[in-house]
């Protein structure tokens, strides 16, 4: 036996099977009369142990147990449905051949065959003379069935091994006059395109290719063969019924029949083992189509609108006409089938209207109107800002803490400053709101879906993912313009910097990252190697951008803004809580100050402040260097990606080098600057986003796959799918998260201060205890 040919192996025990063929048919002759068979249907094929083995020296077949089948069917000029159960036993097949360097056959001979067919019933609904005639030729008609197995199947099966003849491929037809073509569609040409570039997996390469504007072919190349072994039906099923999951494929009831009765096999084997590389190909034909300017809204004649042809095997010796033969028989049922869904399609006329797969939007400019009422609107509310600025610098008199007058130039510089970064934070956000900031590209040129704040929230809601969609729009959609209002009120108008209100607005703005971390999360895990590629718009860096700036505007208008005044030094009533920083030092001295500084690192604060710090980078280093989420691709997608990618948050980041920088400083840097100089830079609070990291994986990828699942629809679960899984190292960024929340509360209310003062008065309040007499 040669090891570089073809060798199939196939043991089973025993299976039962039921197979009706409502629209199969074929012609025969019954005692030289011509006839057809149609509308088969077998409601049971008991199966014995059957070895069927297959290699360059022989071909055989061995059933020595009994086999049985009940089959109905039509025959043509009878007017009743015939019955009839037939026994089998016992089945022996041999083929011997030999083959050349190539492994084709240069010799075949039926060495033995063996069918001996016993028919156990016959019948006919309703009742027909034709039982009784068959009954009188009872034995003719074994004789004829074990005849048509050993005189005529076989020996067609043998003259084809020796056969080198292969049929000359159908030519694609030519492109109809006034039809679309295949290669201005943008969705046919992403197709071609992603295919050519996705890189080899499994040890398979996918190629396509458009022929005569009408016909796309794919191909299948196996570059190390197929060598495939199962013991158990258990996975056969399990990949039958995900193929059957593909749509239409479901809507042919034949399919889905045999999903309902899967053959029950026990102590089954099947092996096997294709040496040589070779290749499949297969052809499907759009006649006249007809779309509009867009490349939507396509439509295609009724009577063969779609259909398939010329499946090609190459390399495979001997077999490739043998296969390409056995599936021409059924790539005709297949055409039948899509001729039939094409009728119960939209139909206008004779021609059916094709369901299509609508072109995301990608337009990353805001409209003219918009864009132009965002800038004259930002005018406005800077210019207004000089008159109110020395209206206020007239009325009330600003002062440093040594008791001179702020200057107006000073004045001016501050509010006008503030006023320009809040308007230009607010045109970033608007920006970011009204176009995408990132789409899904399907072969570098179809969007198969945008991301934008309403969009992305309307979605998610009526997707079901109602507490991430809420999330989403109060923190990205409402909140930064509430806090841009409140920093302007407490600044310009007020004139009070130091309310509580606004360092609270301040620290929960970094939650508007909340958008930008879900999107890239989500994209991370759909995206598929030179398949699926991401592409970022502007709104995407508007958003981060303004999100970033917003953060900064807080920091400036709670320490920078009237810095060193009176606004900070008086703004607060007696007994309430004053922000911690410069103003609690007015008096301390430049020497007082620099002990302060070597006491904080050196002194009994210094090695807690060293354990905080060390405790923090440790949670938050984790993720990054640990994988921290587990994407899993699911569907038929799951062949080009059948491993689970395991992401760090740096793998994650990588996505977008602008986010990247963002995130490192934000979920890195700051939390570990932030423990290493608590209390004293207390903004950085604000920019230790760790928190908001936590809550898009939480909120948004534990429901991605329901969330995809509503963007593609249910009828391409089956194609492609995605989950995500979260990980361990996810657990210490949480406690670091909320160990810094806890500082935070501290710092802003004072909370250990007043337990310790509570404590301490009570302490004083309690009468003294009188000491016991000896």
């Amino acid at each position: 036996m040669s090891a570089g040919c073809l060798s199939l192996l196939l043991l089973w025990s025993s299976f039962i099977i039921n197979v009706p063929l409502p629209k199969f048919s074929y012609d025969t002759d019954v005692f030289g009369v011509p006839t057809t068979v149609s509308n088969i249907s077998c409601s049971e094929i008991r199966v014995a142990a059957t070895s069927i083995t297959s290699n360059s020296n022989s071909f055989s077949v061995v059933a020595p147990d009994l086999y049985s089948v009940k089959c109905g069917f039509d025959l043509d000029g009878v007017d009743a449905r015939i019955l009839i159960g037939v026994q089998i036993q016992p089945l022996e097949i041999e083929v011997r051949k030999s083959v050349d360097d190539t492994c084709y056959s240069t010799g075949a001979t039926l060495n033995k065959c063996i069918a001996n067919f016993t028919l156990t019933s016959f019948e006919t609904q309703p009742p027909s003379p034709l039982t009784d005639l068959l009954e009188f030729f009872k034995q003719t008609v074994e004789e004829k069935l074990s005849g048509a197995i050993c005189n005529t199947v076989l020996p067609n099966f043998v003259n084809g091994l020796k056969n080198r003849t292969i049929d000359p491929p159908t030519p694609p037809p030519p492109l109809v006059e006034g039809a679309t073509p295949l290669e201005s569609l943008p969705l046919v040409r992403a197709v071609v395109r992603a295919a050519n570039k996705l890189p080899p997996f499994s040890d398979m390469q996918v190629d396509a290719s458009l022929h005569a504007s009408t016909t796309l072919r794919l191909g299948l190349t196996f570059l190390r063969g197929v060598h495939l072994k199962l013991d158990s039906s258990v996975a056969l099923e399990k990949y039958f019924v995900e193929v059957m999951n593909l749509y239409p494929l479901r809507d042919i009831p034949e399919l889905s029949n045999l999903v309902k009765h899967m053959p029950v096999i026990e102590k089954e084997f099947f092996g096997l083992n294709i040496p040589q590389t070779f290749s499949v190909s297969v052809e499907l034909v759009v006649n006249d189509l007809r779309c509009n300017k867009d490349g939507l809204k396509c439509s295609v004649p009724i009577s063969n609108g779609i259909q398939i042809q010329n499946f090609r095997v190459k390399n495979l010796a001997e077999y490739d006409h043998i296969l390409m033969d056995s599936v021409g028989l059924l790539l005709q049922f297949l055409n039948t089938k899509i001729g039939e869904m094409l009728r119960h399609g939209v139909v206008s006329g004779s021609r059916v209207i094709i369901p299509d797969i609508k072109k995301s939007d990608s337009e990353g400019t805001p409209s003219v109107g918009l864009l132009v009422g965002m800038v004259v609107v930002g005018v406005i509310l800077i210019v207004a800002t000089v008159p109110l600025s020395i209206w206020r610098y007239r009325r009330n008199v600003v002062t440093t803490r040594e008791g001179d007058p702020i200057s107006l130039k000073r004045v001016l510089l501050e509010d006008v400053a503030l006023m320009f970064m809040t308007v230009l934070a607010a045109f970033g956000f608007t920006w970011s709101n009204a176009t995408p900031a990132a789409s899904l590209v399907l072969g570098e040129e179809f969007p198969l879906m945008s991301f934008s704040l309403m969009e992305s929230t309307k979605n998610m809601y009526h997707a079901g993912v109602y507490v991430f969609a809420v999330l989403v729009f109060l923190f990205s959609g409402v909140y930064p313009y509430i806090k841009l209002v409140v920093i302007v009120i407490c600044t310009l108008f007020l004139q009070q910097p130091d309310l509580l209100i606004l360092k609270l607005i301040e620290y929960f703005g970094k939650f508007s990252f909340l958008d930008s971390c879900a999107m890239i999360l989500m994209i991370s895990g759909l995206q598929l190697h030179s398949v699926v590629s991401v592409e970022v718009h502007a709104g995407f860096y508007f958003f981060l951008a303004a999100t970033t700036l917003s953060i900064f505007i807080g920091n400036y208008a709670t320490t920078i803004w009237r810095r060193h005044t009176s606004l900070r030094k008086n703004a607060t009533p007696k007994g309430a809580i004053t922000y911690d920083g410069a103003e609690a030092q007015n008096n301390v001295s430049e020497e007082d100050k620099q002990n302060n500084w070597w006491a904080m690192f050196w002194g009994k604060d210094g090695i807690l402040r060293l354990v905080n710090t060390a405790f923090v980078t440790i949670c938050v280093i984790l993720c990054w260097v640990v994988p921290c989420i587990r994407y899993t691709v699911n569907g038929m997608a799951s062949i080009i990606m059948p491993e689970d990618r395991l992401m760090t948050l740096w793998e994650i980041s990588l996505t977008n080098k602008f986010f990247l920088c963002i995130c490192i400083f934000v979920v890195l840097i700051a939390p570990i600057l932030y423990a290493f100089m608590y209390p004293r830079w207390y903004m950085l609070a604000s920019w230790s986003a760790a928190d908001a990291f936590l809550l898009a994986c939480v909120a948004g990828l534990v429901q991605m796959e329901q969330f995809l699942r509503y963007l593609l629809g249910n009828e391409m679960k089956g194609i492609y799918g995605a989950s995500a899984t979260l990980l361990w190292p996810l657990i210490p960024l949480l406690i670091a998260a909320v160990w810094q929340w806890m500082q935070a509360a501290d710092n802003t209310f004072k909370v250990i201060w007043h337990v310790k003062g509570w404590l301490a008065a009570r302490k004083v309040a309690q009468p003294p205890q009188p000491s016991q007499p000896l």
